[in-house]
């Protein structure tokens, strides 16, 4: 049998070729970032890093190691060596911790210059004057629903959405100290408390629920009032030193908020891609049928298709449609020429490769 001394021995050899190849990939994204300066290409490319994340992940089947922690570590490898070729800076919709904080992490890594910003607005303001390269907001809620303002204002700024992340929802009830028993308030958002409600009504039902802008506010509360809880993240939990409660009581385990990346150019195709629009149909009976046509005629699938009103009126009706494929794909191209011609307003918002960890198919939402 090998002795615990010479199985750490090759531990510390293969720590050392690990390192050596760390180095060696350095290398060569040196060698990538002047190819790049020269080309005037982006340093951050969403197609070229997803490919890389979906390669790890598929050399990794069959052995012993996480995958999910290979992702994560990947993740930070990636992010660390694009650093090299220059500092990105990702504003999102914050504060810290907030959920759209956790995405631009899960989708940039830890080495990227990350500003929160209180509005949808603002931050892609940030974008459009280019004090930072890329936003980070939220597009469909936890709960499903679709994140009406960063829609309404997509549609005030010259952006596209290059990318989308989903990041799975786990919250759990935590207190500064007290019991389960001792709890008669408990803060968080309107959202998280959408998600927990049975949880909270089973196991607490005598405590007054407040609703606070963001679940940072709910964290500082819990630790500052006495007989009170919040409903937030594990990382906001640990980093205000709250006692776990109760853990992940979001009534199906967990669930899925989806994200957009926004940036000033388009992400290129990638075969694998998703393309979300916003248009306004024409006042006229069977408008509906005509705008659904041209993706029935050109075999797209749609995954979503919601309509909000973005005015306050019913002539401001507005329908958010997302469906599977590039608007330069030839499909896609014709099926925008036959949707213009039916629609009083159309605006493509982007088109992206479809979020690493999502299933590509056919779903109508």
């Amino acid at each position: 049998m090998t002795s615990l001394s010479e199985l750490r021995e090759q531990i510390d050899e293969i720590d050392a070729r690990l390192v050596d190849l760390l180095n060696q990939r350095a290398d060569v994204v040196l060698n990538v970032r002047e190819v790049k300066k020269e080309s005037q290409q982006d340093i951050y490319s969403p197609v070229r890093e997803r490919q890389i994340l979906e390669r790890v992940c598929a050399l990794a089947e069959g052995g012993h190691f996480p995958k999910g922690a290979l992702e994560k570590i990947f993740t930070n490898v990636v992010s660390a060596t694009r650093s090299l070729m220059g500092e990105l800076s990702v504003a999102y919709l914050g504060p810290e911790f907030s959920l759209a904080f956790e995405a631009a992490g899960k989708q940039f890594g830890r080495h990227v210059k990350l500003t929160p910003g209180a509005s949808v607005d603002e931050i892609l303001r940030h974008v459009s004057d280019g004090e930072s390269h890329f936003a980070v907001i939220p597009l469909e809620m936890a709960s499903g629903a679709l994140a009406a303002s960063s829609i309404k204002s997509l549609l005030a700024y010259p952006l596209s959405i290059v990318a989308e992340i989903e990041v799975s929802v786990f919250l759990s009830l935590y207190s500064g100290g007290m019991g389960l028993q001792d709890v008669q308030q408990v803060y968080s958002d309107a959202e998280s408390f959408f998600l927990a409600a049975n949880w909270l009504k089973a196991n607490i039902p005598g405590a007054e629920l407040t609703v606070v802008p963001n679940l940072a506010i709910a964290a500082k509360k819990a630790q500052r009032h006495l007989n009170s809880a919040c409903v937030v993240s594990e990382a906001l939990g640990e980093k205000y030193g709250l006692t776990d409660l109760a853990s992940k009581i979001v009534d199906d385990g967990s669930k899925i908020g989806r994200f957009a990346v926004v940036g000033e150019h388009e992400s290129a195709p990638s075969g694998r891609d998703k393309t979300s629009l916003i248009c306004q149909l024409e006042d006229k009976s069977g408008a509906l049928h005509r705008m659904l046509k041209p993706f029935a005629d050109n075999e797209l699938s749609l995954s979503k298709i919601e309509s909000r009103a973005l005015g306050g009126s019913s002539a401001n009706q507005m329908f958010f449609v997302e469906f599977f494929g590039h608007r330069k794909e030839a499909s896609v191209i014709r099926a925008l020429e036959q949707l213009g011609k039916c629609c009083s307003e159309l605006k493509v918002l982007g088109s992206y490769p479809v979020a690493h960890d999502s299933s590509f198919g056919h779903r109508i939402g």
